[in-house]
Order: structure tokens, then sequence, then C-alpha cells
């Protein structure tokens, strides 16, 4: 955690960063331990450099900063002697993911089908019959309305 003791300048992470960076002072490159007594500050400047770090979140409240580094160091000291640079190197920003072609336009546009339905096929005239009534009309077949629909190309 970080506390700005500067009443008059508003808090912010750089800030803290910053001073967790100046802490390097009580990291000791060659044991790759705190020095004693340093513990808590040598681990804030640990986590600002170390190269395992994938994600940084910052909580801020003035006059405080609250920073998270994920994943946490790992304080072993072999470990730490090969992920924290004495020399600080800017970080690389991941590469961009690359985006698939865009598909070509296609050069004539396609024409789109249209289905109509047929025409109905005529109704056949009743005829009289002995007893006076017409029959029920029927509906005549023909090959030419066998499809319920027909295809036609605009």
């Amino acid at each position: 955690m970080y506390k700005n003791t500067d009443s008059k300048t508003k808090v912010t992470s750089d800030m803290a960063v910053k001073a967790w960076y100046e802490q390097k002072i009580y990291f000791d490159y060659d044991t790759g331990k705190p020095k004693p007594g340093k513990e808590k500050e040598a681990f804030e400047f640990i986590n600002v450099v170390n190269k395992d770090t994938k994600k940084v979140g910052f909580g801020i409240k003035d006059p405080y900063v609250v920073g998270w580094y994920c994943p946490k160091a790992n304080t072993d000291p072999a470990v730490l002697k090969k992920n924290v640079s004495k020399e600080r190197v800017a970080p690389v920003a991941p590469p961009k993911p690359v985006e698939p072609p865009k598909p070509k336009a296609p050069t004539e546009p396609a024409k789109p089908a249209i289905l109509l339905k047929p025409p109905p096929p005529p109704i056949e005239e009743p005829k009289e019959t002995n007893s006076g009534v017409a029959p029920r009309p029927t509906i005549a077949a023909s090959d030419k309305y066998n499809s319920a629909y027909n295809e036609i190309a605009v």
C-alpha cells in the first residue's frame, strides 16, 4: 500500500508504482532475498518488476493506493534471482491477434429466386343429374400443376 504524503497533490497509481520501484534498495540481487527488516518494502518492489506478472490492478482512495499484481510474486530466492532484473526494461505489449481476411465481395450480385404459387387449376362446371341437384365440383387434374410451386429466376 502506498500513502501520498503531499496533501496538495492528488494521488495516482503512477505515484505509487514509482515509490514502490524506488524500494529496490531493499532487495539483494545477488542472494534473491530482501534486506532484513525491509521485507515489506522489498516485496512491493518485487511485485512491480516481477517477470511473471500477467495482470495489474489498482485501488485508489485518496491518499492511498493499493496494487494487485497477478500472479503474486514467487518469494523463493532462486526464482527471484531469475525473475527480478537489475535493469529496468519497459514491458512489451502482447502481439495483437491476427484478424482473418475479410471475404471478397462477389463481382456480380446473386439474383434471388422468387417462388410464386401457381394459379389454381380450372374448376369443371357442375353437370345436371336426374335428381335435379348438381353434384359437387371436382378439380381437373393437369400435369402443368402437379408441383406446388414454380421457381422463377429474376
